[in-house]
């Protein structure tokens, strides 16, 4: 089964009322810092196995994301937009707004790039 990915420009007002949510796919765990741990499995190709083999990729990449980035992951749920989600963290890490949309977007679209989360955007378009 193929995967389609689309990219969409987003105006600004989109990209603060999407609702980002956790890919289901991605294994994950606290650990007993609270801190949360992501599991991300490598590509399986022909080459890239072969290359592991050579080269020693390891089958799992572990990310262990900070308080922050575990923070903003929690909020991930498919309820939270993203607006809802720089305001939670402008309030708990006494933030102002700028900085906290500024670093909760460019967090968001790493995530989202690298296939951890994915956004769920409105059809009104």
């Amino acid at each position: 089964m193929s995967q389609i990915r689309k990219r969409l420009r987003l105006t600004r007002e989109e990209a603060l009322m999407a609702k980002p949510v956790k890919n289901i796919n991605i294994r994950w765990k606290k650990n007993e810092k609270g801190e949360v741990l992501l599991y991300l499995s490598r590509k399986k190709s022909k080459i890239i196995n072969l290359l592991s083999r050579i080269f020693f990729i390891p089958e799992e990449k572990i990310i262990n994301l900070d308080k922050v980035g575990t923070y903003v992951w929690e909020l991930c749920n498919g309820e939270n937009s993203v607006k809802e989600i720089v305001v939670s963290l402008q309030k708990k890490f006494n933030l102002n707004f700028k900085e906290s949309e500024v670093s909760t977007l460019e967090y968001l679209k790493k995530l989202a790039q690298r296939g951890i989360i994915g956004l769920a955007i409105s059809k009104k378009r």
